[in-house]
This record gives C-alpha cells, sequence and structure tokens, in this order.
C-alpha cells in the first residue's frame, strides 16, 4: 500500500513538470462580422499561465507582431485584408518553454454596401402641400440598418423611422438634391452614400374670389352671384367653395358660385380655391369676401340732448337710429301710439318748450327710400315724463359732529330728476356765491371741505340749473355746519401701581374729554400701535409678561377713522419676571408668649405697597385665617389681642391684588408658642387665735413657684385699691368685702392672672361661732358633746343666717355658691406644705383652698358619713 502511493505521488509530480498550458484566444468585439476602419482587440490567456510568459500571435498560421500589446492584439482600423484566422500562444520569459497554441478565431472584414436612393412619388415637380416620399435600400443589406437622409449634402432629421424619408406637406424649402446612406445600428459603421434624386417645389396658384353684385349688404331674399379665378390656371383645376371657412356645396359647375334666394344664415366670410383634378393638389385660397344678409332692421330711439325728466319749458331732443342712416331711411314719430308730425329734421324729434301735455311714451321707426314697402321694425319705448317745480335736497357727510381737520363732503340733489344738472353752493343768511373747487363730480353736485377749520363754521345753501335756457330750481334748506376741536386724551393707571409682576394683570383707561360712546381707541407701546384686548376705553393686561413693559400711550378714533385725537400722555409699565416676596413678622418679637398677651403679626411685601391685600393662614395645612384686625384697610396685621392656648401653631401670609388677583408668594412660618400666664394666690396670713384678739385680718399675694420679683396690685369688690398699696401683704379692716390680687413685673409676663376672690365676711362669721365653741369648751367635755349635738340639731332645723362659717367658692369668680347652693356645709381636708409653714386646706369637691398660718390652727375636716358634723384636730 505504501508503495503504490509513493508510486502515484511521482507520478503526479513527473506530470507536473511535463505537462505545458494551453493558450485560449477571445475575441474582446462582440462580433466576428467586422466593417472596415473599425477596431478589433484579440486577447490571449494561458490556462495556469502567470505573468512570466509573452505571447505570440498568428494570422493563417503565419507570426504576427505589428498590433501586439502584451496578452492582447488590437488593429485600430481594420480593412478587409485582416480577414483570416487568428492564434496565440505563450512563451515563457526564462526558458525556451512554448505553450500549446490556442484553437483558431475567425475575423471577418466584409465590404460597405451601398445605399439606392428612389423616389416612390411618380413625379419629381410637387406643388406645394402635397407628400413626398424617398426610399433608401441597401445592396445586402438587413434590418440591422437605419439610415440617414441629406439635403444639398447636408444631414435632415427624418420623419419617420425605417427607410423611407416622407414630407407630408412640402415648401418649396424642400426643393434640393437628396440622398441618404445607412447606419449600422450596433456600431458607428456608415454605408456608401447613394446616388442623388432632385425634388422640385413649384408655389400654388392663387385664387381670386369677386362679388357679381354691386354691394355686399343684401336683404333677405334678393340674390348674389360670386366668381373663382385662378391665376395662371388652366383647364386642369376645378373649385372648391367655403363660407366661414367650411366647405359648402356649389349650386351649379364652373368658376361660379350662385345663391338664389338669401337668408341670414347666408350671411359670412366667402373663400375660395382650386383643385388639380388629376392629384389632391389645392391651389391656395382666395382672400375673404364678406356677404350681410340684413333682416328688416328694428329702430333704435335715443336721448339726443336733455333728459327724459323735464320741467315745462325745457327743452328735449330724441333721435332715431337706423342702419344706413337718413340718407337711405326716412323716419316716422308716435306718441302713446299716436303717429305726430316731426319737430326735426331727418333722424331727429326736439321739443323746443316742454308742455305738460308732451308727456307720454314715445316710438319711431324707418322707412327705405329706395324701397317704400320695407319699414323697419318700430323701437322701444322711451317715456318722457314733465314736472312742474323740481325739488331740491341738501345732506351733510359724515352727519353729526365735524372735527377740525376732518374731511367734509355736502351733497346737492334734485328730488327724483338727477339728470343734467348743474349745481350752485352759496353760504350764511347773505347766500353769498362759493367756487366749488370739488373735481370728483362733473355737475358739482358735491361740496367738499378737505380740511375742516373754524372758518367753516355757518350756514350752507344749493340750488341747481340745466339746459341751454339756464333751468334754476328753488334754493335748498340750509344745513349749519359747527365745526369742533379734536378733545385730548388722557390716560390713566386702574390701579395705584405702576410695576407690576409677570403673569400679574394690568388695567389702564384711556379718556376723550367729552366723550361718549362714538368714540374707540387705539393703544400704543413704545410708539407702536398694539391690538386692544378689550372693548371700550380700557386696556387690560390679563397676563404681564415681559414684552409687555414699556411707555403706554392711546389716542381716541372718532366713529369716522380720520379723526384722531392727540397722543396722550405716557405710562411707563415696568414688568418684573420675578414674583415678590411677603416677610412675615411678629411684635413683639419676644419667642414666649403668655395667654392674656396681645400679638401682633405684621406682613409686607418687599416691594411698593399699593394696592396690596393680606392673606393669613394657619397650620401645615394653610387653613385661611379670617382676619379681624380693622386696625389696616389692607389687612396686613393679623392680632391676637388675648393670646390663649388655641393660638399655638405656625402662621403664614401672602398678598394679593387687582380684580384678577395676583398672589405673592408665601411668607416663611412663624410659629407661636403660647404659655400658661402664672396666677397669683391670695392667702388668709392672720392665724385662728389671732382671730379672737384682732380688729382686722393680713392678706398675702404670692405668685407660686415663681423666682421672680413681684410687685402687686390688690382689688376691693372689683375697684383697684390705692396704688400705694403694692406689697404682699395688705391688712383688712372691712370685713364685708371681697378681695382679689394680681403680681406685676418689670420682665416677661409683666403680669399674673387674677387670684382667687376671697370672701372675708364668711370668714368673719366663723370666728364668732368658733368663740361660742371655745366658751364651752371651758365648762366640759360633756358641754362640747351637746353643743355639737344641738349644732347638728340646729343645722338641720333652722335655717342657717346669711354668714356662716362656710370658706367661699371662688373657681371661676363664684363667690356664693358651692355645690350649688348658698347654705352647702364647709368640708375641708388640711394638710402642711412648704409655703411659709402654713396648713393647707381643700374642699374635698370642688378644689377649694384656704391658707392659713399654723398658730393655733383650728382645721375642719368633714365626715364623710355625716358631713353636717363638724371634726376638730389641732
Amino acid at each position: 500500500m505504501i508503495l503504490t502511493v509513493i508510486f502515484f505521488i511521482a507520478l503526479v509530480t513527473s506530470a507536473r513538470e511535463t505537462a505545458h498550458p494551453k493558450a485560449v484566444l477571445t475575441v474582446e468585439s462582440r462580433w466576428t462580422e467586422i466593417f472596415p476602419s473599425e477596431s478589433v482587440t484579440l486577447r490571449c490567456d494561458l490556462q495556469g499561465g502567470s505573468a512570466e510568459w509573452e505571447y505570440k500571435w498568428y494570422k493563417d498560421q503565419q507570426e504576427i507582431s505589428k498590433y501586439k500589446t502584451g496578452d492582447k492584439y488590437r488593429i485600430p482600423s481594420v480593412t478587409q485584408s485582416d480577414t483570416g484566422q487568428y492564434t496565440c500562444r505563450g512563451q515563457h520569459l526564462k526558458r525556451t518553454v512554448l505553450s500549446e497554441m490556442s484553437d483558431g478565431t475567425s475575423v471577418t472584414v466584409s465590404a460597405l454596401p451601398k445605399a439606392v436612393l428612389t423616389l416612390e412619388t411618380g413625379w419629381t415637380e410637387i406643388f406645394i402641400t402635397e407628400s413626398v416620399t424617398l426610399r433608401c435600400d441597401l445592396q445586402g443589406g438587413s434590418a440591422e440598418w437605419e439610415y440617414k437622409w441629406y439635403k444639398d449634402q447636408q444631414e435632415v432629421p427624418k420623419y419617420e423611422a425605417g427607410d423611407k424619408y416622407r414630407i407630408p406637406s412640402v415648401t418649396q424649402s424642400d426643393t434640393g438634391q437628396y440622398t441618404c446612406r445607412g447606419q449600422y445600428r450596433r456600431r458607428t459603421v456608415l454605408s456608401k452614400m447613394s446616388d442623388d434624386i432632385s425634388v422640385t417645389v413649384s408655389a400654388l396658384p392663387k385664387a381670386v374670389l369677386t362679388l357679381e353684385t354691386g354691394w355686399t349688404e343684401i336683404f333677405i331674399t334678393e340674390n348674389v352671384t360670386l366668381r373663382c379665378d385662378l391665376q395662371g390656371g388652366s383647364a386642369e383645376w376645378e373649385y372648391k367653395w367655403y363660407k366661414d371657412q367650411q366647405e359648402v356645396p356649389k349650386y351649379e359647375a364652373g368658376d361660379k358660385y350662385r345663391i338664389l334666394s338669401v337668408t341670414q344664415s347666408d350671411t359670412g366670410q366667402y373663400t375660395c380655391r382650386g383643385q388639380y383634378r388629376r392629384r389632391t393638389v389645392m391651389s391656395e385660397m382666395s382672400d375673404g369676401t364678406s356677404v350681410t344678409i340684413l333682416a328688416i332692421p328694428t329702430a333704435m330711439l335715443s336721448l339726443e340732448s336733455g333728459w327724459t325728466e323735464i320741467f315745462t319749458n325745457e327743452s328735449v331732443s330724441l333721435r332715431c337710429d337706423l342702419q344706413g342712416g337718413p340718407t337711405q331711411w326716412e323716419f316716422k314719430w308716435y306718441r302713446d301710439g299716436q303717429e305726430i308730425p316731426s319737430y326735426g329734421p331727418g333722424d331727429k324729434y326736439t321739443i323746443t318748450k316742454a308742455t305738460l301735455s308732451d308727456h307720454g311714451d314715445y316710438t319711431c321707426r324707418g322707412q327705405y327710400r329706395e324701397r317704400r314697402s320695407v319699414q323697419s321694425v318700430g323701437s322701444r319705448v322711451l317715456t318722457l315724463t314733465v314736472f312742474d317745480t323740481p325739488g331740491i335736497s341738501l345732506k351733510q357727510d359724515p352727519p353729526g359732529h365735524i372735527y377740525r381737520g376732518e374731511h367734509l363732503s355736502l351733497t346737492c340733489s334734485v328730488q327724483g330728476v338727477s339728470k343734467g344738472w348743474e349745481y350752485l353752493w352759496y353760504k350764511g343768511p347773505e347766500r353769498t356765491a362759493l367756487a366749488n373747487t370739488n373735481s370728483s363730480t362733473s355737475d358739482g353736485s358735491n361740496y367738499t371741505i378737505s380740511s375742516a377749520a373754524l372758518s367753516h363754521n355757518g350756514e350752507y345753501w344749493c340750488r341747481a340749473r340745466r339746459g341751454r335756457d339756464q333751468y334754476y330750481t328753488e334754493y335748498s334748506k340750509p344745513v349749519k355746519l359747527t365745526i369742533f376741536d379734536v378733545p385730548e386724551a388722557v390716560l390713566t393707571l386702574q390701579t395705584a401701581w405702576a410695576e407690576i409682576f409677570i403673569t400679574e394683570g394690568r388695567t389702564m383707561r384711556c379718556k376723550i374729554e367729552n366723550g361718549s360712546t362714538a368714540w374707540e381707541y387705539k393703544w400704543y407701546r413704545d410708539g407702536q400701535e398694539i391690538p386692544k384686548y378689550v372693548a371700550g376705553d380700557k386696556y387690560t393686561i390679563l397676563s404681564a409678561g415681559p414684552l409687555d413693559s414699556g411707555r403706554y400711550s392711546c389716542r381716541g378714533q372718532y366713529r369716522r377713522p380720520t379723526v384722531l385725537s392727540n397722543l396722550s400722555n405716557e405710562l411707563s409699565i415696568q414688568v418684573s419676571e420675578t414674583v415678590p416676596d411677603s416677610k412675615l413678622n411678629q411684635y413683639p418679637s419676644t419667642e414666649e408668649i403668655y395667654t392674656e398677651d396681645h400679638v401682633t403679626l405684621s406682613c409686607k411685601v418687599g416691594v411698593d405697597s399699593a394696592g396690596w391685600e393680606y392673606l393669613w393662614y394657619k397650620g401645615p395645612e394653610k387653613a385661611a385665617l379670617a382676619n379681624t384686625d380693622s386696625s389696616t384697610n389692607d389687612g396686613s396685621n393679623y392680632t391676637i389681642s388675648s393670646a390663649a392656648l388655641s393660638h399655638n401653631g405656625e402662621y403664614w401670609c401672602r398678598a394679593q391684588r387687582g380684580s384678577h388677583p395676583f398672589y405673592t408668594s408665601f411668607s416663611d412660618s412663624l410659629m407661636l408658642n403660647m404659655s400658661i400666664r402664672p396666677k397669683a394666690s391670695l392667702i388668709l396670713e392672720t392665724g385662728w387665735t389671732e382671730m379672737f384678739s384682732t380688729t382686722h385680718l393680713m392678706l398675702r399675694c404670692e405668685v407660686p413657684e415663681s423666682s421672680a420679683k413681684w410687685n402687686y396690685t390688690w382689688y376691693r369688690d372689683g375697684q383697684q385699691v390705692p396704688e400705694e398699696h403694692t406689697g404682699e401683704r395688705y391688712t383688712v379692716t372691712d370685713g364685708s368685702s371681697q378681695y382679689t390680687c394680681r403680681g406685676n413685673t418689670t420682665d416677661r409676663p409683666f403680669y399674673t392672672r387674677m387670684s382667687e376672690v376671697l370672701s372675708l365676711g364668711k370668714i368673719l362669721l366663723k370666728r364668732k361661732m368658733l368663740l361660742s365653741v371655745s366658751g364651752l369648751l371651758l365648762f366640759s367635755p360633756l358641754v362640747i358633746i351637746l353643743g355639737c349635738f344641738c349644732l347638728k340639731r340646729n343645722r338641720k332645723e333652722v335655717p342657717p343666717p346669711k354668714e356662716e362659717l362656710f370658706l367661699s367658692k371662688t373657681i371661676n369668680g363664684d363667690d356664693d355658691n358651692l355645690n350649688g347652693r348658698a347654705d352647702s356645709p364647709l368640708n375641708l381636708s388640711c394638710e402642711s406644705n412648704d409655703i411659709g409653714g402654713n396648713q393647707f386646706c381643700s374642699h374635698p369637691e370642688e378644689g377649694e383652698a384656704l391658707y392659713v398660718s399654723p398658730e393655733n390652727l383650728l382645721s375642719f375636716k368633714a365626715d364623710t358619713a355625716n358631713p353636717a358634723l363638724p371634726s376638730c384636730e389641732t
């Protein structure tokens, strides 16, 4: 097996060393049949060859080298001698090794064919407009050829595809010598030129048309004869007839066209021309001859002079028109259908001085002079209206007020009769004549004042005249003109502030002195007119933007655009692009606020303060607050006249202004923290043992749990005692009054709440009872027991006296009621406290307190089973 593989490899190697590559010859042109002067390129390729080879070329087995270049052999312009069998092969550049010869390729150089030109028409003398067809044939040619055509050796464009050249309608410029040749369709190969053919184009003879009738305007039923002649014509021609460019049948043979009885349909432009008998050759068309067939004419009645609405003694002239005029026609005149004699010569009817009898409907008709049996159709009706006296009116335009500098026109008109008048103008009671300079109307019916001035004030009159006899109307009623000065325009702001903020609204008003609804307004910013936002005399900026800044002015425009007031004063509007801030302050500014304090919050906008209204809010939800502080009109202060714990919280403010409210931003929040104001405590300092021997009582006022230095104010029965009693103790000699006190200091909170009310009348009553009880104690304990028992019995059966030994209820200022009854028993619970060693006694239900000194303290403690029986302990 291994030996077989080794033998196969050796065999392949030997084959590679001994085999020669084969040359392959290709023609780069797409065709092998070539015409002289064309180029041919041959290419030789080696199978498996490389750049180490050069090439040899052979024609009919003879080596050639004239046109070889590398692997190509190119003949730039072949001749018939280049026809042959071509081959090639390669030769190694380094060794004398030749490749195998290529297969042969035939190249055939064919001779150019000759074109043959023929004239398909049977004659060479041709008239203008005839068609001519030439045909070009190639000897040995085929469909591979197309054709070129020449006249007098200049190429001409072909008229159609194929081998034919056709001129559908020749002219004299088509005369000449014609030739042709072929061009190969796929290559730029031209055949030999054909022999020439001469073509002669003759001009067409011109037809001449004559009208044998002596006139061209013919009435219906007359006859007419036309004749057609050819310049240079002969019997070879016959004739065709045309009316308005449409061929019409002839009435008889020959060169004449005869219409025996014309109708209006025979009216038209007639022409003729000749047609060659043997060919479809037409002569030139004759010039046209118009034949007009006239119907019986209709008389045309018109107003020659004057007008149809006339006044007595005026003149008027009528005219009757017919084609041909008064030289061929005479005229008849009719009023209201009855023939009347003519007042003037020929075609005119003249009334020199009108009367009321001339009123009526006028017509006319004509009669042909040569043939009197021919009459025209009657004219239309023309109505003459005769009046006795004309009315005249004078109007002013524009009506109403006229302002200085305005354009003004007075219009004068004759009522119902507007033609032919010339208008005259007068001024003042003397009717002084005015020269009318208004050229816009030829009759002067308008009197124009181009620029009204105060000198134009006064009364104006007019009247009219017309006709050769200068007929005058009456004077019109006068029009009185009063010229007013243009009023002044004044621009004002509807708000008290000039600076506005972005998105804020602003309204300005333009006021016209003595103005009315007849005025409208124009608005300007920085001298440029701007559109108004609302009707009337106001200009509103609904939501200001940066472009709204500027200098504003206005002017009034009357109901007529020509009347403008002066430009008003200027107002400068500045739009700020930032929303203003609101600043919130507290007065007093202390952080600690006590109940009953007076607190004022003040809100201010950090810009011009005009026009702002302040709004107040509380809490994180910014709940709106109703501001009842009337100290400021704008609500800039929010006052808490008597602080309470309910006023604790976070406060905010902001401001608004304008009819469409513009809001500032919210202020920073301000927190109010309320503290309970300390309360003064009123103490009876006189001890119970001292009550038996003294004639006066000592009261002491203090502020518990306070280290401040206090002064005190004392009140008896609600009235302040003299100011010199400011100490903490107060001596009472009158036991029938009620006392309270209050602490005062120079620092916050400045004063305390009022103490509870102390009624000394009841305390003195209790002292009397104690004196009685102590007397009994001197006899025996039995007497005490009996006394207590009796006291209990007495309390149940006998109404107590007005002054009893009960402590007064002082809570909420109610000094006479304890548990809802004036005679409620005293129930006290006493214990020691730290206030000067005094004993503190309280009512178990009402929480009332009484401070007494420790000396000889008699304390009353109620028994819960029998509250009327006191229990005593020292």
